[in-house]
């Protein structure tokens, strides 16, 4: 059984963060007021996940059933599962080489195809230098924006702020994100024209299970999985999923589910998003150290580093063209990375729904891996990993 030593990645909350969230009340309504004091939008709305709030966004957009939605197909696949929950169609379209939406792929879409709305990603932490460009095309067509700023949270860009640039925005507070907390989400009503009358959502109380879940995966697959291996290792046979470092890609095939039920955010779950989002200087510092350390260090010859933008990069990502064999001997090290994205117009519960030519997403997917950058890695650990890396890189 492999030991992992270096985690992929690892939340600012700490065990006294979780035990005080279990007793505490009124977390919600503060995480609201933050949200709502740096956004300065009159209406939030806090979910269980990123996906419920997108699936919120796009009934409070109130799109009719058949509409088409345009998303980049190098994505989660939960968010054109909520598009499909919501009614709507998803429309893949192509990344550019920022790993967000192709200007080109979006522009011969929008001529070619009735879009609705568009739902720009800000992939790994990095906002596109194209996001205005986007913007503004989606805005000359009366096309609906919705900005998936799950990873990044609430940041300041040379764009605006991350999190008020679309009519609507969602952040997220799950793994991998830059706000790492108990799970959760959050909807960012940015149109005035939007205001909660508008909003048909009804939210459902978590049942205790689903907390009660919520609260073990965090602590043992996510926390303290370093420590806690073993138990690690069989609640991930538990929950049938295979040992493939934190990648949502285990299971490609299984069908689409056409529901999604939004459940409100859990007091505890909203208690550890505000004491990770009131670090955040601190954590956008710790990422361009690390994120820093990792370009000094890796051959810029042999492995290409996706460059910092604005220095808010919440995740280190390289481009190697033998990725599954370097993740591999990085595994025997006891180093945890993470390949992120099966495109989802490659997926069988996908096939079928329209899309571009797919020419970056088809060759990226494959190259792309994610190096730990999570809470406080060490500079020997990243110098370890670089070499790792390096070596690697030059068998090509």
């Amino acid at each position: 059984m492999m030991l992992i030593r270096v985690a992929f990645t690892s939340p600012y909350w700490s065990l006294y963060d979780l035990f005080v969230s279990l007793f505490r009340k009124g977390a919600t309504e503060e995480l609201r007021g933050l949200i709502r004091k740096k956004t300065l939008s009159k209406e939030v709305m806090l979910f269980d996940s990123g996906t419920s709030a997108i699936y919120a966004a796009l009934k409070t957009l109130k799109l009719k059933e058949g509409n088409l939605v345009a998303v980049p197909s190098f994505i989660c696949r939960a968010v054109p599962r909520a598009i499909v929950a919501a009614g709507c169609i998803p429309f893949f379209i192509d990344i550019d080489d920022e790993y967000g939406v192709d200007y080109n792929s979006l522009k011969k879409a929008i001529k070619t195809r009735k879009i609705k709305a568009a739902i720009i990603v800000y992939q790994y932490g990095k906002v596109p230098s194209n996001t205005k460009k986007i913007i503004s095309l989606c805005r000359q067509n009366n096309i609906k924006v919705i900005e998936d700023a799950a990873v990044t949270g609430l940041y300041e860009t040379s764009f605006g702020l991350t999190g008020t640039l679309g009519d609507v925005s969602i952040i997220s507070f799950n793994i991998g994100k830059l706000i790492t907390g108990l799970g959760g989400g959050a909807l960012i009503l940015n149109d005035p024209k939007l205001v909660s009358r508008d909003i048909i959502v009804n939210t459902s109380i978590q049942p205790m299970l689903k907390k009660l879940n919520t609260i073990v995966y965090f602590l043992f697959r996510i926390k303290y999985k370093k420590m806690l291996f073993p138990f690690y290792y069989m609640l991930k046979k538990i929950r049938g999923a295979e040992l493939k470092g934190d990648s949502d890609l285990c299971r490609f095939d299984e069908g689409l589910s056409e529901t999604v039920t939004p459940y409100g955010i859990a007091n505890f779950q909203a208690h550890c998003a505000y004491v990770v989002m009131n670090k955040q200087k601190q954590i956008l510092n710790d990422c361009k150290i690390t994120a820093e350390a990792y370009t000094k260090l890796l051959d810029s010859k042999k492995v290409n580093v996706l460059p910092l933008v604005d220095n808010t990069n919440a995740k280190v990502v390289i481009r190697v063209q033998n990725r599954d064999r370097l993740q591999q001997e990085l595994l025997k090290k006891g180093i945890e990375t993470q390949w992120t994205f099966y495109p989802c117009h490659k997926q069988r519960q996908f096939i079928g729904f329209p899309k571009t030519k797919m020419p970056r997403t088809d060759r990226v997917w494959k190259q792309t891996l994610m190096m730990p950058s999570g809470y406080n890695v060490p500079h020997n650990q990243i110098r370890s990993i670089a070499e790792v890396v390096n070596n690697e890189a030059s068998k090509n």
